[in-house]
């Protein structure tokens, strides 16, 4: 039986590269010798990260399915758990043609082979190289098993079916007093190697062999309702639990009269201040429990607390519970209120700095530094000068840049912005810009194109940002997906593509001078 699950295939794509993987479920235990996480490569071609579990230890040995181009670019990055690396490959591994490899750093005797436990962990592959091609990892127990093919015939069954277990003791739902016991019945088809009791978490016991039980002395802990766990083991290492719930009563077992004439006020919109009266005990109250929404804040022994977690204009519902030192608890008394809201009449600061840079024949970007306020800024307004010499808002964005795209060659633009925040006030206008002229049309170079998405869709506002003359430029597209870049020197440029809800692009793109160059691109969605 094909022990191995399999994970859907994930392909990532930069410059060119395509790196896939296939990881089967198991779980990585680091060896000491490689105690250390991957460093970022020199070039992103790719990566993919993968959540991975095994059912059962043993020691593995981790086999890659790769294709590489040449015989000088024969490598791939894996790392496990964050902080052991490999650099798996290298030396004698044939080109053009899927081959499984074991070993590390082109020493075909250093293998990649680990002790694995169960559990949960994490396996990322990274590309080194361009055109190395991953598409499978597998992970064997039958260190003398070669994979060819897809690697079925180094599949490696273990026992993953979990032992049997029932509470015996306490009944559910007892009452118990003094030194009681806990028993439990644990079955297995390959043998219980042992069996933990727990109450309300903490462990009491351990018993390896038939029958299983434990004494449990509950005169050591508070009067409370209690839940008790049996957990079984088998010898391959899976385990089951089964509960049962008991209620200790030592002692004591009078609870303290609830908390009375509880009340809640809100000296402000982020204050909520409690007060009651003290509850009665046979014996005495020693503290109370307060919670908000049925959730534990704090343990007082006054009768008064003091809530400074709130949010304004918000509805809260408070519980009071009185505790006497046997640990017998009261009923519930409980208040709402609801908190007031922030009366913001404060502006923000005015918006300095406001500066506009042509970059194409159709776009000027703009940037300016922040502005502050007492509840927080929310957002700039950008306003341009139309025809007729009036100003209109053209955008509301988040941060201190903006692209206004799409504007007409040789023309002169005007801009200022203002900042606004959550309660609609607004800022001073900033400083408005000179009057700026766009370029006209094939001066020196030009880079221009569409960037679409996977349907061949053209995609409105996306971002095409690379450094030229030692400067960060950022362009936009317009609504049909296109941009158009003027004024470019020849040289070759790094560009990146990238979309809000689409994996971005990176290309490296050779421009000569005097050219008018195309350049589409497609981004995938995440």
């Amino acid at each position: 039986m094909n022990k191995h699950t399999f994970m859907k295939k994930k392909v990532l794509r930069s410059l060119g590269l395509v790196v896939a993987a296939v990881a089967t479920t198991l779980a990585l235990v680091p060896q000491a010798a490689f105690a250390a996480s991957c460093p970022a490569p020199a070039a992103d071609y790719g990566s993919l990260t993968t959540n991975l579990s095994i059912p059962a230890n043993g020691t593995y040995r981790l086999w890659s399915r790769i294709k590489v181009p040449d015989t000088t670019n024969t490598t791939y990055q894996l790392e496990v758990d964050g902080q052991n690396c490999y650099t798996v490959g290298g030396g004698g591994v044939a080109a053009n043609a899927w081959v499984w490899v074991d070993y590390q750093s082109g020493t075909a005797s250093n293998k990649v082979q680990l002790a694995l436990n169960q559990g949960n962990h994490t396996l990322k592959m990274t590309g080194l190289q361009p055109g190395v091609r991953l598409d499978t990892i597998i992970a064997v127990t039958d260190l003398n098993c070669i994979p060819t093919d897809a690697g079925n015939n180094c599949n490696t069954p273990s026992d993953t079916t979990p032992p049997s277990v029932i509470v015996t003791a306490p009944t559910d739902g007892s009452t118990v007093t003094g030194t009681v016991k806990i028993a439990a019945n644990a079955t297995d088809g390959t043998g219980i190697q042992k069996v933990e009791f727990y109450a309300n978490g903490s462990l009491v016991a351990t018993d390896t062999s038939a029958p299983y039980e434990a004494n449990w002395d509950t005169a050591l802990t508070p009067n409370n309702l209690y839940t008790l766990t049996a957990k079984a083991f088998d010898t391959a290492g899976n385990f089951a639990t089964d509960t049962s719930g008991a209620t200790v009563r030592n002692g004591d077992t009078q609870p303290p009269t609830a908390p009375g004439s509880l009340r809640a006020t809100a000296p402000a919109h982020n204050k909520v201040a409690l007060t009651w009266t003290a509850s009665t005990d046979n014996v005495g109250t020693t503290s109370y429990f307060v919670s908000r929404n049925n959730v534990p804040l704090a343990q007082v022994t006054g009768t008064t607390y003091t809530d400074g977690t709130v949010t304004a204009n918000t509805a809260y519902a408070y519980q009071v519970v009185a505790a006497d030192a046997a640990g017998n608890k009261s009923a519930a008394s409980n208040a709402s209120i609801t908190t007031p809201g922030i009366a913001d009449t404060q502006a923000p600061t005015r918006p300095t700095n406001l500066a506009a840079q042509t970059v194409s024949s159709s776009q000027i970007n703009l940037t300016w530094l922040a502005s502050t306020d007492n509840a927080g800024v929310t957002g700039y307004e950008v306003f341009r000068a139309q025809q007729d010499g009036q100003y209109a808002k053209v955008a509301t964005v988040s941060g201190t840049t903006f692209g206004d795209a799409g504007l007409r060659p040789l023309t002169k633009y005007t801009y200022y912005v203002r900042a606004k925040d959550a309660a609609g006030n607004t800022s001073q206008n900033s400083n408005t810009t000179p009057a700026t002229q766009t370029h006209g049309k094939n001066k020196r170079s030009e880079l221009l194109g569409t960037v679409r998405n996977s349907d061949g869709t053209g995609i409105k506002g996306a971002r095409i940002i690379f450094t030229a003359d030692n400067k960060r430029h950022i362009y936009v597209t317009d609504a049909a997906g296109k941009y158009d870049i003027n004024g470019l020197a020849g040289g070759t440029y790094l560009v990146t593509y990238e979309a809000t809800g689409y994996n971005s692009a990176t290309i490296i793109r050779p421009i000569t001078d005097n050219a008018r160059v195309a350049q589409n691109v497609t981004l995938t969605k995440k």
